[in-house]
C-alpha cells in the first residue's frame, strides 16, 4: 500500500511504501503535521520511505540507509521531522499556540516541558487554539500561520487538567508504547494571527517565576527551537532578531504545574506590564 504525506508549506512530499495497513492506518494519528492521502496531486521533491516487515522487526528505509526497530510509526516521524526543508519564506517552531483578542501567545520547549497541557488549558479558559507541536510564522506579515492539527494529551496531562475542572471526550490511541488522547478543540484560528508574546517553557525545582529575555538571549533560544537543522537559514536569523523583542521563559516546577497554569501564565497573557523591562516576577 501507498500513501503520500504532503504540507503546503513543504518543498517535498513524502510516499509511505509498507504492506501493513495497521502501520498506513496508525500513521495518521503520530504523523499530524501533513495531510495523507493514496495519491499524489503535487509536482515538489518526491522522497521515498519504504517499510518492510523483518521476521519480529521491521526494517524503514530512507535514502540509502535500512533502520531496523519494533516502532516503525516513530521513526517515520522522525525521518518527516528532522529532513523536511519548509518554504523560504515560512519560520517553523516547535512550540504550541493559543489567541486571544486576535493576538497569538505562543509556547516554545522540547517534548515532555508541558506545552500541551498548557495549551489545553487555554483553550479550556477562552483561548482559540492554534497548535500544540508546530507553529509557523510568516516572515513577510510576522504572523502566524492557520495550521490546525489534533492535541496529542497524555494521560498524566489528563488528570492534572481534570483536576482544574477541564474534560477532554477524545479518541483514545494506544501503539507501539504511544497512549494519547487525540482531541481538537472545537474554537481555532483559522487565519493569519499577529504575535503578541512569545513564551520559552523550562522546568525547575525552584520557585515558579518568568523573566524576559535578552534581545541576544531571545534569539538564541529561537534559534534553538527551529523544527529541524534543515531550518537553519541566515534569512531566518534575520527574522529571529525581529522577534526577539517581546520573549520571555517561564520557569515552572512539575508539582505545582497545575496551580501554576492558573495562576500565573493565564494573567501574563492580560497584564502588558510583564514585557516592559527586564523584569522577574515569581509566585510563591
Amino acid at each position: 500500500m501507498t500513501v503520500y504525506i504532503n504540507n503546503k508549506y513543504w518543498n517535498q512530499t513524502y510516499r509511505i511504501n509498507c504492506c501493513d495497513a495497521e502501520i498506513i492506518h496508525n500513521l495518521a494519528y503520530i504523523v499530524d503535521f501533513g495531510d495523507i492521502s493514496e495519491i499524489s496531486s503535487s509536482s515538489k521533491e518526491l522522497l521515498d520511505i519504504k517499510i518492510v516487515r523483518k521476521k519480529m522487526k521491521y526494517c524503514v528505509l530512507f535514502k540509502e540507509k535500512a533502520i531496523y526497530t519494533y516502532s516503525p510509526i516513530h521513526v517515520i516521524h522522525n525521518i518527516i521531522f528532522h529532513n523536511t526543508v519548509y518554504l523560504e519564506t515560512v519560520f517553523p517552531l516547535h512550540g504550541g499556540g493559543v489567541v486571544l483578542n486576535g493576538e497569538s501567545y505562543l509556547f516554545l520547549a522540547a517534548s515532555q516541558t508541558g506545552k500541551s497541557t498548557l495549551i489545553a488549558y487555554l483553550t479550556k479558559s477562552g483561548f482559540r487554539y492554534i497548535n500544540d507541536d508546530i507553529i509557523l510564522i510568516d516572515m513577510h506579515s510576522m504572523s502566524v500561520l492557520p495550521y490546525i492539527t489534533p492535541m496529542h494529551l497524555r494521560p498524566e496531562s489528563l488528570s492534572i487538567l481534570n483536576n482544574y475542572s477541564c474534560f477532554f471526550a477524545g479518541k483514545n490511541v494506544t501503539f507501539e508504547g504511544y497512549n494519547r488522547i487525540i482531541y481538537t478543540p472545537d474554537t481555532f484560528a483559522d487565519t493569519k494571527v499577529k504575535i503578541k508574546s512569545i513564551f520559552f517553557l523550562e522546568r525547575t525545582e525552584s520557585k515558579n517565576s518568568c523573566v524576559t529575555l535578552s534581545k541576544d538571549e531571545a534569539i538564541l533560544n529561537l534559534m534553538q527551537n527551529l523544527i529541524s537543522p534543515q531550518a537553519i537559514t541566515p534569512e531566518r536569523l534575520m527574522f529571529a532578531m525581529s522577534l526577539a523583542h517581546n520573549c520571555k521563559i517561564i520557569y515552572y516546577s512539575e508539582h505545582l504545574e497545575g496551580l501554576y497554569i492558573r495562576c500565573h501564565i493565564v494573567p501574563f497573557a492580560f497584564f502588558s506590564s510583564v514585557s516592559q523591562g527586564s523584569v522577574s516576577h515569581s509566585v510563591p
